[in-house]
């Protein structure tokens, strides 16, 4: 059975992260266990995942950040417990990302992640989903205003990061018997992509993602003037482009360059 990936990345304010929780643990029937008293004041975002963390570990182990069905209450898909990993941090532009990761026997279930949209109050979120099955659906979904929209670009590129992990960890010589088969998928998907074009054009989406990540402070006054001209469509585009590169994991583009680059060098030898 083909394993299935996914990396769903929310984006908002500090606020809309606080409701992101408080909406994990109400579908995990945990928030009733919190005391609610006048004299308390309002769990901080800190303390909301700390809940969560320890709830997910309660029912899915040491490993476990979230717990899948956290999501919404009536779920069609599942996770690998010890896969899933739950990452909020405020960003150097000043919003604040949502990270899930998570693997699982089943495809990625976007009502799932619909539902999940529409109870945070439509806060927009970017996934990448992904198989070991090359030929089935892969690439970017993008929830927003209640919609679903599919980005049919870098779905090759998603498949080598969630799949693949750019061949990260393995020495070149054995990273060059996956791009083999990888090749071969290719031929059977009657695709006009090469592997090295494929490898090319993970480290040319790498870098753009990361140069428009490079200046916080310009992304900061961009959202300022789309804000003060009501230009909302502007400002989703922005906030998108900091949701990738929490999405593509931005963070760690140096090891991932290297290794695409040395990977590349080891297959043109071959």
């Amino acid at each position: 059975m083909a394993m299935h990936r996914a990396r769903v990345v929310a984006i908002g304010g500090e606020k809309d992260m606080i409701r992101l929780c408080q909406v994990m643990l109400n579908n995990s029937d945990w928030m009733d266990d919190v005391e609610d008293t006048e004299d308390r004041p309002p769990l901080t975002l800190e303390e909301l995942i700390s809940l969560i963390r320890t709830r997910a570990q309660v029912e899915g182990g040491p490993e476990c950040e979230f717990y899948y069905g956290m999501l919404t209450q009536r779920i069609y898909g599942q996770a690998e417990a010890d896969s899933c990993r739950m990452h909020i941090r405020q960003e150097p532009c000043g919003l604040w990302t949502a990270t899930f990761a998570y693997a699982s026997e089943e495809p990625f279930q976007q009502e799932d992640w619909m539902r999940f949209h529409l109870a945070c109050g439509r806060l927009p979120m970017l996934a990448l989903r992904a198989s070991e099955d090359y030929a089935l659906a892969k690439g970017m979904l993008i929830f927003t205003g209640g919609r679903m929209l599919e980005n049919w670009e870098r779905m090759d590129e998603c498949w080598m990061y969630l799949i693949s992990q750019y061949e990260c960890g393995y020495p070149p010589e054995e990273a060059v018997g996956h791009l083999r088969r990888l090749e071969e998928m290719l031929e059977m998907e009657e695709s006009d992509l090469t592997v090295d074009e494929l490898l090319v054009g993970c480290m040319d989406n790498l870098q753009d993602i990361a140069d428009h990540a490079a200046a916080p402070e310009t992304v900061q006054e961009m959202m300022q003037q789309c804000l003060a001209q009501k230009d909302y469509q502007g400002l989703f585009v922005l906030q998108c482009r900091v949701a990738e590169a929490a999405l593509w994991d931005i963070e760690h583009i140096g090891r991932y360059l290297a290794t695409l680059e040395t990977v590349r060098k080891a297959w043109q030898e071959a």
